[in-house]
């Protein structure tokens, strides 16, 4: 059994987290954009995944050498086949020209992210000063996965995981399914399966 630590903090150490944001949940806290950094003294790779993401099996050596970003970069998966054009989804989304959004950027899943401590760092003080930007502008939770889709492709490099990392059943034109108790695609067990177990929440 590896060490681990356990890290508690309350929300409102968050600095992004706010009691009347967004308007679509109840409650709403994530650290997706790195500020878990806070509280983390750890130097290496980093894998983020969101509290209803079920670890489905292991990694062989060989996937993780494949999986493996590079400094500078971010593993990440979809959550859309095709993937949706980051532009397309900032017209209805973030109706603001604050960002100036590259045509090639797409949308990614930020349930499952992977990095060097260093990058996620970076992440988090580019995350915290451009979510004040457009917080108050964009009132859906969904403003977390779009900016950190957005600072990725612009400020990191995007190394795109296979399906079979990270998946859920839910995702728009996914090739995963269950099978005997397990999500899987083309009969290879995902090993980051994202449940979604709060979303009416």
């Amino acid at each position: 059994m590896p060490d681990c630590e356990v890290i508690v903090h309350e929300p409102e150490q968050v600095e992004t987290f706010s009691q009347d944001w967004p308007d679509n949940r109840l409650f709403y806290c994530t650290a997706q954009g790195g500020e878990f950094m806070n509280f983390v003294d750890y130097e290496g790779i980093i894998c983020l995944i969101d509290a209803d993401t079920t670890i489905h099996r292991g990694i062989t050596d060989s996937e993780l050498v494949g999986i493996t970003p590079k400094r500078g970069q971010f593993t990440a998966c979809l959550h859309a086949y095709p993937a949706v054009k980051l532009h397309e989804s900032r017209q209805w989304l973030l109706p603001t020209e604050d960002f100036v959004v590259n045509q090639k950027y797409i949308e990614i899943s930020a349930a499952m992210l992977i990095a060097h401590s260093e990058d996620w760092k970076k992440m988090r003080d580019l995350y915290v000063r451009h979510f004040k930007v457009i917080k108050n502008k964009l009132r859906h939770h969904a403003a977390t996965q779009w900016l950190i889709s957005f600072l990725i492709q612009k400020h990191f490099s995007l190394k795109i995981g296979p399906a079979w990392l990270h998946n859920a059943i839910w995702y728009r034109g996914t090739k995963a399914e269950i099978s005997k108790g397990m999500l899987v695609v083309r009969n290879t067990p995902v090993i980051f399966n994202h449940t979604k177990w709060n979303a009416n929440q």
